[in-house]
């Protein structure tokens, strides 16, 4: 799907094929965030410029949907089940270009920047993330603490990093060690903090953070557990040494039953706005399409667990409702900053 051929698209063609391609998302279809993205930004170019335009009264919302796709499904835009860092910077850049001040962008650019120890361009990122007012992708209060650790930590590294460039090309005098051993131990200080709560591990008798090398225990000694796993590279949900990878809304979904949900308070469909709403749909989602990934998400929990349903259905108020049975106790693991678009 090119932009150009988009671009002869009406708008009122636009929002059809809106809706054809979340349908696609639904089934994993490879590269449709990719095709959202685009969509969202020729339909939005479209209607904003058109000041006549019947569907001006969603522009708003055809911006706030582009930028969703960009800082939430951004490093999945090729596979729907992977990870890519490249990408990722390059779709959080592309949401600052339309609205320089988001939370959830800044901070995630500032995150990978200090990965590659570009700790200057962490520094700018980090300082926009905590100083945004913006009421939409705010930062979580774990982000909030990290992104002050990273802060000072890109600072100290740079005075670090500034200090041997000057001492090799002897403008200055080596400095005794002593006097850097309060530089040296706030990194380290900071950055042990960072690696030992690196993770989340939630279950239903509470909320504990942990290391990548407890997260590899969890995985290895508690097998006979659910474990709904957001990774650096991939979702995936595993049982007994079987394991399945799952799509971002596959994960959210997934989440959010199990944390929230309970055969005395199923979910409805409208819990899940964001994942399946459209542009012009006045808060409404087909039922088939809540149906339908339920039923997708099912086939992949049968594939761990046969013989078992780990998710039922119901009723509340003539609304078909979800909920997990607790029929096998859980873990989900995430990265403790991480944002997830169902809160």
């Amino acid at each position: 799907m090119k932009t150009l051929r988009l671009s002869k698209l009406s708008e009122e063609e636009l929002l059809d094929l809106e809706q054809e391609l979340l349908s696609q998302r639904s089934e994993d279809m490879p590269m449709t965030g990719q095709k959202l993205v685009e969509l969202y930004e020729v339909l939005y170019r479209k209607v904003r410029k058109n000041r006549d335009s019947e569907y001006q009264y969603i522009l708003e919302e055809i911006k706030r949907k582009l930028l969703l796709n960009l800082v939430q499904y951004g490093t999945y835009l090729k596979t729907e089940m992977s990870q890519d860092d490249t990408l990722a910077k390059q779709t959080l850049k592309k949401a600052l270009s339309y609205d320089r001040d988001i939370p959830q962008a800044n901070y995630r650019l500032g995150f990978l920047s200090y990965k590659e120890a570009n700790y200057t361009d962490a520094i700018s990122y980090f300082e926009n993330a905590l100083s945004s007012s913006t009421s939409t992708f705010k930062l979580t209060e774990q982000q909030r603490y990290h992104a002050q650790l990273y802060l000072v930590n890109s600072a100290l590294y740079i005075v670090q990093n500034t200090q041997s460039i000057l001492e090799e090309q002897g403008e200055i005098s080596p400095i005794p060690t002593a006097e850097l051993s309060p530089l040296y131990e706030k990194i380290m200080k900071n950055n042990n903090y960072l690696s030992e709560n690196a993770f989340t591990a939630t279950s239903a008798t509470g909320s504990r953070q942990c290391s990548p090398a407890d997260v590899e225990e969890i995985i290895d000694y508690e097998s006979n557990r659910l474990i709904l796993y957001f990774s650096d590279q991939q979702i995936s949900v595993s049982y007994r040494g079987k394991e399945t990878s799952l799509s971002v809304n596959q994960g959210e979904l997934l989440r959010y039953l199990l944390l929230f949900s309970s055969k005395d308070t199923p979910v409805t469909k409208h819990a899940f706005f964001d994942l399946f709403s459209n542009s012009n749909n006045n808060d409404e989602i087909p039922n088939n399409t809540y149906t339908q990934n339920i039923t997708r998400l099912r086939s992949k929990l049968a594939s761990l667990i046969t013989g078992t349903t780990l998710i039922e259905n119901s009723r509340v108020q003539k609304n078909i409702a979800y909920y997990y049975t607790e029929l096998h106790p859980y873990t989900v693991i995430y990265r403790s900053d991480r944002s997830f678009i169902l809160s």
